[in-house]
Order: C-alpha cells, then structure tokens, then sequence
C-alpha cells in the first residue's frame, strides 16, 4: 500500500457496523449518506468491514438495486457488494447488501437505483465516499 494514501485519509469512529436499519433516524453518526427524494443512500465502514445500503423515508421501494464499489482513487472502482429486491405484498423500506471485508487503503462508496411505490424511476444514484484508513 501506498503511504500518501493513507496519510490523506481519516480516522474512522467505532461505532457498530449498521446492519439492515429499520428507519432513516437509525443509521450510525459516522456512515456517509446523501438523499435522492424521500430516499436516503448510505455507506458504513466500520472495523474493517463494509455495507451500502437505502431507505425510504415515505412508502415503500417497488423495485431497488444497490451495490458497493471499492475504489483505490475515485475514478477507479469496481463492484464487490450487490443486492436487489423486488416488492410484492411485503412493503420493502430498507435495502442492504452484505457485509464484506474493507481492505484497508481504500475507499467506499454505495450505489443503487430503484422505484418507489410513487413510480418515479431513479437511476444511479450514490452515497458520498468513505475511506478506510491506513494504520500509519
């Protein structure tokens, strides 16, 4: 690993890693989020582990995809996490993918597109990036 990477990074907080959130007030103080509508995209990174995920605030998804993307800069990535639902008579708010390891150096970032029960289609959509830093 590359030193002048890691002494641009930042100290992560040691929060819980958040798994699978119930409502929008519930994601941890150090996951990165943006919104999109009443959806609300977020990455954590947390103990050396990472897991993007969405959830709308108002309604219900009818259909979502969302993915992690590990990235060595911020135009090089590549997908290591993906989940995808579709709504039938269970109302889906959340949507996650799995926990994967976070190698550290890098940086994260969630991604996803989806409709909501209102229809409006929203294509790639993501979270702002989250580093994992370098202990250096």
């Amino acid at each position: 690993m590359k030193t002048a990477r890691c002494t641009s990074l930042v100290a992560l907080a040691t929060a819980p890693l958040l798994l699978w959130p119930s409502s929008p007030a519930q994601a941890a103080p150090s996951d990165k989020c943006t919104r999109s509508g009443h959806v609300k995209i977020c990455i954590s990174v947390v103990n050396d582990r990472v897991q993007g995920y969405a959830q709308i605030g108002r309604g219900h998804f009818k259909w979502a995809t969302i993915f992690v993307q590990q990235c060595s800069s911020p135009k090089k990535c590549r997908v290591i996490a993906a989940n995808s639902v579709l709504s039938g008579p269970r109302k889906v708010r959340t949507v996650g993918t799995t926990v994967k390891p976070a190698p550290r150096g890098h940086i994260f970032r969630a991604g996803g597109s989806w409709i909501p029960d209102s229809g409006r289609r929203v294509v790639r959509k993501f979270s702002p990036f989250k580093a994992n830093p370098c202990p250096c």
